[in-house]
């Protein structure tokens, strides 16, 4: 079995997994990424390629089923030492019971993941059903309880907007100041938004890569890189020293 470190991508609401090509494919042009790492992206259910419209959509007015995506995070919360770090873009949270009535009205919908209507159809629709997609804004958005945050297990890097109102910088600065072995906050990335992922692929891609090189389970594929290259420079400088010798 493989032991090469897995980069797993996961994409927003109302987003699809075809928006990490650009970064998986800067990713790939590093030399430490090319053949000892496993690239996976995937569709949330519902979502891009797993669109399912053969069960009704219900919304339970009470407590509505479908919550924010912030999976890994959670996960990891959930089961510390599933990942081996996290890297999260505008990751964002809320305290139960502290969000505006307002707020709870309004339809907060984003330009996501299209597909045809009908199969040769020119008209378009969301890929993820409509009344499951809203269910997302209905309901309360992650929050962990300090005892979850402090058992993760693997370091977390977080990057944010320089133009964002879903992101809470303080929230999020106050989780590496108490639990700084865990949590290192990013300055944010200047002119982008929410969406930076989609803005600024290159720089988002150099934001990765800086932070895997951070991970215990990437530092030992550099390692082994490294007793690689150092294995066939000797071999190559062995090879010249016996063409040398027939030579003379």
């Amino acid at each position: 079995m493989s032991t090469a470190p897995i980069l797993l991508f996961v994409h927003g609401t109302n987003f699809c997994k075809e928006i990490w090509r650009p970064i998986e494919r800067h990713l790939k042009a590093s030399p430490v990424f090319q053949h000892i790492i496993h690239f996976v992206s995937i569709d949330l259910p519902y979502h891009g390629s797993k669109r399912d419209d053969s069960v009704p959509a219900v919304i339970n007015e009470v407590t509505p089923s479908v919550k924010h995506p912030a999976t890994l995070w959670n996960a990891e919360a959930k089961n510390p030492g599933m990942f081996g770090g996290l890297v999260l873009f505008e990751p964002f949270v809320e305290e139960p019971g502290t969000r505006d009535p307002k707020i709870q009205r309004l339809a907060c919908w984003l330009d996501g993941a299209i597909v045809q209507e009908k199969p040769g159809s020119e008209a378009v629709v969301l890929a993820c059903h409509p009344t499951i997609e809203v269910a997302i804004y209905c309901g309360e958005r992650l929050w962990l309880s300090d005892s979850e945050m402090s058992s993760v297990a693997c370091p977390v890097k977080i990057h944010s907007s320089g133009d964002s109102w879903l992101f809470d910088p303080v929230f999020f600065g106050n989780l590496e100041k108490k639990w700084p072995r865990i949590y290192k906050n990013h300055p944010p990335m200047k002119n982008t938004t929410h969406n930076l992922i989609m803005e600024r692929p290159k720089e988002c891609t150099d934001a990765i890569h800086a932070d895997l090189k951070e991970f215990d389970c990437f530092k030992s594929v550099r390692s082994k890189l490294q007793v690689g290259a150092n294995t066939k420079t000797k071999s190559r400088q062995i090879m010249a020293q016996d063409i040398g010798n027939e030579a003379n």
